[in-house]
């Protein structure tokens, strides 16, 4: 014989071997900080010149000596990706006439950089070998496996945690072992933090700060009335 499960909130209960007993619906959630092995650089060249294709020619030498520099430093291809590229027509208004100023160029990079210590030195070199945009740094996880499996049992933790509460409170007699876990989400939320450019020699601090990884789950416990 099959037993049916009804939400407490139908007021009904279902018999089971032990007796009548309910069933209530719990949301858990877990977190777990953790230093960040991987910084997201986006930066890139803007150029504009009445002349599109003096435009596009001066971005893609700026953009090329920018890869070259921070090449240098042991940033692989497979950590660089296009992003955003883009021809946009500029116009200013004269005395509310429309006059032409030509075009603006932009190619936009996400710079993977997976030695957290040269993210300052990477902007830096950027920055001083052509680029002229830098529009965020982004610190993540590379490899989240480990401390996810951490915040989900805490997120079952705190779900069972809620339950002996209530069943303390409501004095009832709670089944320790869920009846059901729903894996809800995941997420990480990555630290973002924006760019200052360096003067001279001194090197843009930047700091990494700590990243929190996030677990939710729903869980079913059956309880009994006493």
């Amino acid at each position: 014989m099959v037993n049916k499960m009804y939400d407490i909130s139908d007021g009904i209960g279902y018999r089971h071997n032990k007796g009548f007993h309910y069933s209530m619906e719990l949301q858990g959630e877990g977190n777990v900080m953790v230093v960040p092995d991987v910084a997201l650089i986006q930066l890139g060249v803007e150029t504009n010149n009445t002349n599109l294709q003096k435009a596009q020619e001066e971005n893609t030498l700026r953009t090329q000596q920018v890869l070259t520099a921070i090449g240098q430093l042991g940033i692989e291809e497979k950590d660089l990706q296009t992003i955003y590229y883009n021809i946009e027509k500029q116009y200013d208004y004269i005395d509310g006439k429309q006059v032409d100023r030509g075009y603006r160029v932009s190619n936009i990079l996400q710079v993977t950089v997976r030695n957290i210590d040269l993210v300052g030195e990477v902007v830096d070199t950027a920055v001083n070998n052509g680029a002229n945009v830098v529009r965020g740094i982004s610190f993540e996880v590379d490899d989240t496996t480990y401390y996810y499996q951490k915040a989900l049992n805490l997120a079952v933790m705190n779900a069972v945690k809620k339950a002996e509460s209530i069943a303390s409170r409501m004095s009832i007699q709670l089944l320790h072992v869920p009846f059901r876990i729903t894996e809800e989400s995941y997420g990480q939320a990555p630290v973002t933090n924006r760019y200052f450019a360096a003067r001279g020699d001194v090197e843009t601090p930047i700091e990494a700060g700590q990243t929190q990884i996030t677990a939710r789950v729903k869980v079913v416990f059956s309880y009994f009335p006493m």
